[in-house]
């Protein structure tokens, strides 16, 4: 069989409403076996490019418009690069990148748009690869270095080392020692982010010492790796974990826990100033279930000072049968972190599998990547890779958050005791804000209206119609008007 032969013409778009655009979420795979390990890339040409493996170690990609068009409703036929695992795309300022690993080789390529023509690269490492898990970051600013890849390798002694791939412009590459003699309990691929320099920003890679020693090396203009650092806290961090940078030079960082016996974790966040001083860790963690446990962090900054998280995260009940699995979104600004999941709650299924992706597009708007098994008259089909796209442009707003003629917004979330609710109308808009429990019973309402600028805020203490405190759960509130509707999803946690 064909490896097009897998795919067949089939496309499904669904489209929700959220407060502020909608997503346009389809199959981007249709495959006779699983798929997973999705990554997904923006270019500066508002393209969307999204790699996978599947289940017989086939890398694919598919690329698309980022923002739907009129003429996008035919089917995708997805792109063959041959053997492998740990598909990443990446852009950098030669266009979108892809890579993977085969053996003791990683391979590179680039993107015409979005189409592969030329054969990829091939960079002899001499370690073995074959359980490794890459991590990429390419290079916005023009100069000597396109990308850089990390990963790690274990000796005979069992000892892993962490080290750094470099690709440069000239088609030449080099690597890097950047720690060893690390234990074996040390989980969590290495990360690789950067740090402000000129002309070029330079490399910061991430990695864990031991189980839950978080450690990370930066390179210096002129004095070559700096001495290793650890990142303040020990005890937050373990397993999974990614990390990213803003353009001042502050790093974000998203990390499961050391892992519990239990089918169980927390995902905490965290950030480095610019001044160098990292903030404690703030969990994350809604609970849903008996056993939860958060998966695959993903961790991106805008170019307006938000930084947004997402991951999937597994419910279990006492007995550990697995109850949800569902896709949570988080955005960070001055308020602080606030629940963003609502436009993907119509997504969230036990058939979701674990791994999951997200980049930005170049309007700060998110795009999301997940995996879904569906079960079609009682039997279980192929996992597929899921694309979310947004439905429409939205300017990027810098200073402000960019907003829809009706908006809604809730902070801090989650709360206690209290909630402000804020957001945005025509001028002198009314309109009603209601507080529902999940068994759709109505909790608390209000009657709000704009001001001259459009602005509104309310406030929920947390009590019901009568004064009494309201359980700690998860609520909706619901904002009504004749300019539109708009629905938050909160968490009460006494």
């Amino acid at each position: 069989m064909s490896r097009l032969a897998h795919y067949s013409a089939f496309f499904v778009t669904l489209l929700i409403s959220t407060s502020t655009a909608g997503l346009v979420v389809e199959p981007i795979s249709n495959s006779a076996v699983d798929c997973d390990y999705p990554s997904v890339a923006q270019s500066h040409t508002q393209r969307t490019l999204v790699a996978w493996q599947d289940a017989e170690q086939q890398i694919w990609t598919c690329g698309l418009p980022t923002f739907p068009t009129g003429g996008d409703g035919a089917f995708r036929v997805p792109q063959h690069h041959g053997d492998g695992h740990s598909p990443k795309v990446v852009l950098t300022w030669q266009g979108l990148m892809l890579t993977w690993a085969a053996g003791s080789r990683i391979f590179v390529n680039f993107a015409y748009d979005t189409e592969f023509l030329d054969p990829p690269r091939v960079i002899e490492t001499g370690y073995d690869l074959t359980y490794v898990d890459l991590d990429v970051h390419g290079v916005a600013a023009p100069g000597w270095d396109v990308a850089w890849i990390t990963f790690e390798a274990t000796g005979a002694d069992l000892r892993q080392s962490v080290l750094l791939l470099r690709l440069y412009k000239s088609n030449s590459e080099d690597i890097t020692v950047i720690a060893d003699d690390l234990d074996m309990d040390a989980f969590g691929a290495p990360q690789v982010t950067e740090v402000p320099s000129w002309p070029q920003p330079l490399p910061r890679v991430y990695y864990f010492r031991d189980g839950q020693t978080l450690c990370y090396r930066s390179e210096a203009p002129d004095s070559g790796w700096l001495p290793e650092e650890t990142v303040p806290f020990p005890g937050y961090y373990g397993t999974a974990f990614d990390v990213a940078a803003s353009a001042s030079g502050a790093q974000y960082l998203l990390s499961l826990g050391p892992q519990p016996t239990c089918p169980c974790n927390v995902i905490h966040a965290s950030d480095q100033n610019i001044a160098g001083v990292w903030s404690e860790p703030r969990q994350l963690t809604l609970h849903y279930c008996y056993f939860d446990w958060p998966r695959s962090p993903v961790i991106r900054a805008d170019s307006q000072g938000r930084v947004h998280a997402f991951w999937l995260q597994r419910g279990a009940n006492e007995i550990m049968e697995l109850e949800r699995r569902d896709l949570e979104y988080w955005v960070w600004n001055a308020n602080g972190w606030t629940d963003r999941g609502d436009p993907l709650d119509g997504y969230e299924s036990v058939g979701l599998s674990d791994n999951v992706a997200m980049a930005l597009t170049t309007t700060d708007q998110p795009v999301f990547a997940w995996t879904f098994a569906d079960t079609i008259m009682g039997v279980p089909q192929p996992r597929q890779i899921m694309l979310a796209r947004p439905d429409q442009l939205v300017a990027v707003q810098h200073g402000a958050t960019p907003v829809a003629p009706a908006s809604l917004d809730a902070w801090p979330n989650p709360f206690n005791p209290q909630v402000n609710l804020t957001g945005t109308l025509p001028p002198g808009e009314q309109a009603a804000l209601a507080v529902y429990d999940l068994a759709g019973r109505r909790v608390a309402s209000f009657a709000v209206q704009a001001a001259a600028d459009g602005l509104f805020a309310a406030r929920w203490n947390g009590t019901d119609h009568n004064g009494r405190a309201a359980p700690s759960g998860v609520y909706l509130v619901r904002l009504r008007s004749d300019a539109g509707s708009a629905v938050r999803r909160v968490v009460l946690a006494r």
